[in-house]
């Protein structure tokens, strides 16, 4: 060992080759620069080659190149573990890699690792979102462990419904047999962090075929991994197949979070309603930022056209009366660059809604003459007013907030809401009455209306009298009697 890893070894060389290259990356302000031209000569000396490089030069890159891998400490599987990864005679194994990889990764964002993480090659599952380095961490388990072997993860919540994870559930579902993701609440302080933030545990199988997926959601006790069986299923978990997570999420895959099999029935009905919003066979729509409240905020004033924000919106309803900032029309016309056109009535909700909020998807029609902030998304196509307020009644109701919450977290981004299935088909006199009963709710709200609509909604998906309960049941918020009323409403039409 000592000839091989010793200051003359070839080990050692073919580390401090792997540390340069990465340094790279991490090259310091200040320090004599390494063009990416030459390292076809930097790689030559540090393997023992001519190179060609001045003396004074291979000397600096070599001490800054060792500096950075000393405070960044590169570790190189394949140099660490050989035996590992390559057979008797160093040629890559068929079967590469670890019987089993355990891990908690950190959760914080990637930092100064972005970059690497995203030109390098090493990391190719990693989406165009937000760095986060627990996403790095589950591509190197994957990539560690062996064809066959064994892989158990205990992650964030978000590998399961960010969108930047897209590729990284892909390549997780499909190319590995998931026994089960069991996914908890920390509202008992489990962990040391946010008590809103849920978190998972997870175990595969790789190199095989994935078979769908079996969730057990909602659990706050850690305790209760006691009583599950060290192998198979564990008891209570809700099965879901590949088929309705493309339907649910698209190709992204993020996982809903089901409870219970009455959940599973209520999503297949909703998504067998009706396409996603975004859909060409359906609405086809899109939603959208107008301006940023804090990027445009230079060019807000005292007068001109009102500028809404997210707290100014309620079910139905926007308070444009409390509009605190204002915005020139040449400047809006100039900075929306025709994104949005502002001269009419469009559809807009809130982007983020408050944990307590009632509802987590709050729409209303934003009228003309009216800029929105970029928590507030807006209706990009042109629909005539009765669709805009029938889908601004479809938004409001408990059905549609029901889906928009299988997502999890308090924000919902365009992506989440243009995936919402919602029926197209309508009968005319369905969509009529739902348009008819929001335009109500805005402008003069009458008693029983709000009960009348959420039946509708609930009608037109096609729910059952026990699954519209369910699906009320989820929202504690809400006072009991206005629950009781829309239930009641929707008995009370069935007949």
């Amino acid at each position: 060992m000592a000839q091989l890893d010793g200051e003359r070894g070839p080990l050692r060389r073919w580390r401090a080759l792997a540390d340069a290259w990465c340094a790279a990356w991490f090259w310091p302000e200040g320090a004599a620069p390494l063009p990416p031209g030459a390292w076809p000569a930097f790689g030559a000396a540090l393997r023992g080659e001519p190179g060609g490089l001045p003396p004074g030069v291979e000397a600096e890159w070599r001490r800054t190149a060792a500096t950075v891998a000393a405070s960044e400490r590169f570790f190189h599987w394949d140099l660490e573990f050989p035996e590992v990864f390559h057979g008797e005679r160093g040629m890559p194994r068929a079967d590469a890699g670890f019987d089993a990889v355990l891990g908690n990764p950190p959760w914080a964002a990637a930092g100064p690792l972005t970059r690497f993480s995203r030109d390098s090659g090493c990391y190719r599952l990693q989406g165009d979102g937000h760095a986060n380095l627990y996403q790095l961490f589950a591509e190197r388990m994957l990539a560690l462990t062996a064809p066959g072997g064994r892989a158990g993860m205990l992650m964030p919540s978000g590998l399961l419904t960010d969108a930047g994870c897209g590729p990284l559930r892909r390549h997780l579902f499909d190319g590995c047999d998931v026994d089960a993701i069991v996914s908890f609440d920390n509202s008992d302080g489990v962990f040391p962090i946010h008590r809103g933030v849920r978190f998972a545990l997870l175990t595969a199988t790789t190199g095989r075929t994935g078979r769908g997926l079996c969730l057990r959601s909602g659990l706050r006790d850690p305790g209760v991994l006691d009583d599950m069986p060290d192998r198979g299923v564990p008891p209570g978990c809700v099965r879901v197949e590949t088929p309705m997570l493309i339907a649910f999420g698209g190709e992204s895959r993020p996982v809903p979070d089901l409870r219970t099999e009455v959940d599973r029935a209520v999503l297949a009905r909703l998504l067998a309603a009706g396409p996603p919003l975004e859909s060409a066979d359906g609405w086809g729509v899109h939603f959208g930022r107008e301006l940023n409240a804090t990027d445009d905020r230079a060019h807000f004033g005292r007068t001109g056209l009102p500028v809404l924000e997210g707290k100014q919106i309620d079910p139905f309803r926007a308070r444009v009366a409390d509009a605190a900032s204002f915005v020139d029309r040449r400047v809006a016309a100039r900075l929306l660059r025709r994104r949005t056109p502002f001269d009419r009535p469009r559809l807009g909700y809130r982007e983020v809604a408050s944990a307590t909020n009632r509802l987590t998807l709050i729409a209303a029609i934003v009228p003309a003459g009216v800029v929105t902030t970029h928590t507030i998304f807006c209706l990009r196509e042109r629909l005539d007013e009765e669709h805009q307020w029938f889908l601004c009644g479809v938004f409001n109701s408990y059905v549609a907030n029901y889906c928009v919450r299988l997502r999890g977290g308090t924000h919902v981004p365009a992506m989440v809401i243009q995936r919402l299935p919602v029926p197209f088909a309508v009968a005319p006199d369905a969509l009529k009455s739902i348009a008819r009963l929001a335009r109500g709710l805005a402008e003069a709200p009458r008693a029983g209306d709000a009960a009348r609509l959420q039946a509708r909604v609930a009608r037109m998906y096609a729910l059952t009298r026990d699954e519209l309960a369910h699906v009320l049941s989820t929202f504690p918020l809400v006072d009991a009697a206005e629950r009781a009323f829309a239930l009641d409403a929707f008995e009370t039409s069935g007949i």
